[in-house]
């Protein structure tokens, strides 16, 4: 994921989000009162909120055991 913190005014700035690193088209934008700093601490609820509400669009790792086999 790549992500760029655009600032809007003294009050406000932009997180964006791009997934398309991973192989997946999905971008997303939020708007956050405060600084950069601020916007960098939501970072991770905002991108775990878009991996959850569009988990589709993520491809699904299965790790098996080592000479495991799916049933």
């Amino acid at each position: 994921m790549k992500y760029n913190i655009e600032n809007v005014n003294e009050n406000e700035v932009m997180l964006h989000v791009d997934f398309s690193d991973e192989g997946v088209e999905l971008q997303g934008e939020t708007r956050i009162k405060g600084n950069q700093e601020d916007a960098l601490k939501y970072l991770p609820v905002f991108e775990k909120d878009l991996r959850i509400n569009f988990a589709d669009k993520f491809p699904v790792n299965i790790q098996l055991p080592e000479g495991g086999e799916l049933i």
